[in-house]
């Protein structure tokens, strides 16, 4: 059950961060000169690194899920948990990844007892 519901909160979590991600690509509230090179790659990174989270999600591995969580929280998660917009659900969505990594560790875990 535990690794079930962590692999719901992981996708959804995963989802989250990909969406304000490319949402932040095309409409940049904290440049000053519009979207840079500099959006393209910290957003891109991140892009990536969601896409690795969900396949960790899918796949059941939640070392990868909570490894994915940590890169992508610092420190540019725990940068976004401080803007003053709904961006900052993006450092909330790497916590909720974090949580769902160690949802998936501890169903593994009483799984295979």
């Amino acid at each position: 059950m535990m690794l079930k519901t962590g692999k719901v909160i992981g996708a959804l979590a995963v989802v989250l961060a990909i969406a304000l991600w490319t949402s932040l690509i095309f409409v940049n509230p904290f440049g000053e000169t519009g979207i840079t090179d500099q959006t393209w790659l910290v957003s891109g990174a991140m892009i990536l690194l969601c896409i690795v989270g969900l396949g960790g999600v899918i796949s059941a591995r939640p070392l990868l899920v909570a490894l994915v969580a940590v890169l992508s929280f610092l420190p540019i998660g725990v940068y976004m948990l401080g803007v003053p917009s709904f961006y900052r659900l993006i450092g909330v969505s790497n916590l909720t990844l974090l949580l769902a990594g160690l949802l998936m560790w501890i169903g593994a875990q009483s799984r295979a007892r």
